[in-house]
């Protein structure tokens, strides 16, 4: 996670998994923030109260670690949330089944250890639903660029270098997708 193994992590009742301290923090702040807590996966940073309902489940093996906010109310009432987050060695993915009332107010991102660095997928606005998916994933390491901006004149091309390096990888299929944005309409 942003260079740093881990073999300890916090489930916060409040939406989000930390590897560092505080826990136990209920307001959502946006990302990146260097205000605790740092170090976090916010599938749903907001301030909910498993008091009033519903429970926190979690699982792994070698693969994937899964936790699961089943029917989790909103400290001010509402109706329940039901979400879960899934790391593995190569994403973490956010699912969304049931969400209920207000979905409005949560931190939905990722943040390193000193809240310098993070991605913001949401902050306080009309964006998770039920039956949404978000993945998160790393670029792969066995395929890069030294070539990551430029400009061209109208007519022109460019060569892009691409390195494949296979060194470490076990035989086998590997994907991955190579995104260009460009303001060319065609």
């Amino acid at each position: 996670f942003y260079g740093v193994e881990h073999d300890t992590i916090n489930i916060s009742s409040n939406g989000f998994l930390t590897f560092g301290s505080g826990a136990y923090i209920p307001n959502n702040d946006p990302i990146p923030d260097n205000l605790y807590p740092n170090d976090i996966i916010a599938p749903f940073w907001d301030d909910l109260n498993p008091n009033e309902g519903g429970m926190i489940y979690y699982w792994s093996n070698n693969q994937k670690f899964i936790v699961q906010y089943d029917g989790i109310y909103h400290y001010d009432g509402g109706t329940p949330n039901t979400f879960q987050v899934i790391l593995s060695q190569s994403s973490i993915l956010y699912q969304y089944l049931d969400m209920g009332f207000p979905s409005t107010s949560a931190t939905v991102g990722i943040e390193n250890y000193d809240g310098s660095d993070g991605l913001q997928v949401a902050f306080n606005t009309d964006y998770i639903h039920n039956e949404l998916a978000i993945e998160i994933k790393a670029s792969p390491e066995w395929l890069t660029t030294t070539e990551y901006s430029g400009s061209l004149a109208p007519n022109n091309g460019a060569a892009i270098p691409l390195i494949f390096n296979a060194v470490g990888l076990d035989i086998g299929e590997y994907l991955a997708n190579i995104v260009i944005n460009s303001n060319d309409p065609d």
